[in-house]
């Protein structure tokens, strides 16, 4: 029932919850339509999605729609996987072809043939070779060619037994009766991802570096208007004319009211006693006794 689905809220916060003739309603056998006004930032805000589900009120990428979301909203093998929290959705490349092969064991082992022969292609590329087969057979004959070079020219036993898994590969791909055909689209189709996923984060980085020079931006804002605010605030203090002030005043011999407000102040401040410099005092003044009676 929606009743068991749902867990109450009650928290310390006081958290609002179903009242109880909702709940009756949504138990009943009648056929009503319920309206359920959600958060528009529902998805952002995940204080209250972690004090409901403590284990998955995370903000992550969902693998199978790969929209942003809490943990809990995910399948069931992500929300089990307490993986790092990313922020930056990461790239998943097909599987291609899946197939099954007996193992050691005499049990059924799924491999993935077009993803292990692309990364062959892939590591083969960085040794600056190129594959010019256009099949699965004439695909063997070469990796054969190229395997003797790494075994016995280049000492590269490693590559040499990956281009021996390759070929198992090719062989289980021809006992298939899959052609090759099928392999250039898988390939052609995971660059076109790529591709799609180098724009994706091509724009995650333009925006980080909005934010950035947003940032900046924003923070010389804040010591500018600090500076200002210090500068008012020892004008203040000082009581006291500019300095390009004082000096016309004294050039044209002219006696200056403020001089007497910054004589008045030093006064005061010789008075007061040794405070700390972010100490604030409220303006105060001294009244005889029958002033504040008459008052």
């Amino acid at each position: 029932t929606i009743h068991s689905l749902i867990p109450p809220l009650t928290s310390p916060k006081q958290e609002p919850g179903f009242q109880d003739f909702m709940l009756a309603i949504a138990e009943s056998e009648a056929e009503l339509l319920h309206n359920f006004r959600l958060d528009h930032r529902g998805l952002f805000y995940t204080e209250r999605l972690k004090w409901l589900f403590p284990q998955d009120g995370e903000f992550v990428f969902c693998r199978a729609t790969l929209v942003a979301c809490p943990r809990l909203l995910c399948f069931q093998q992500q929300r089990q996987n307490k993986a790092p929290v990313r922020y930056i959705r990461v790239f998943r490349p097909d599987r291609g072809k899946v197939l099954k092969v007996l193992g050691e064991s005499n049990e059924n082992n799924e491999v993935c043939p077009f993803m292990d022969l692309e990364q062959l292609l892939r590591k083969l590329s960085a040794h600056k070779i190129v594959t010019k087969a256009r099949d699965f057979s004439g695909a063997v004959f070469e990796f054969e060619e190229i395997q003797k070079q790494f075994s016995s020219y280049k000492k590269e036993y490693a590559m040499a037994d990956q281009l021996e898994k390759g070929k198992t590969m090719l062989q289980l791909l021809m006992q298939n009766q899959i052609v090759f055909s099928e392999f250039a689209d898988y390939i052609k189709g995971n660059i076109d991802k790529r591709s799609m996923h180098r724009g994706y984060l091509t724009s995650v980085r333009h925006g980080m570096q909005i934010i950035k020079k947003a940032q900046a931006e924003c923070r010389e804002g804040m010591y500018q208007l600090r500076r200002e605010l210090q500068q008012g605030l020892d004008a203040a203090r000082r009581a006291g004319p500019p300095q390009l002030l004082r000096d016309a005043a004294l050039e044209h011999n002219v006696r200056l009211t403020m001089v007497k407000v910054e004589e008045l102040k030093k006064k005061q401040r010789g008075k007061l006693p040794n405070l700390p410099a972010d100490f604030q005092l409220r303006p105060t003044a001294t009244y005889t006794l029958g002033w504040l009676r008459a008052k």
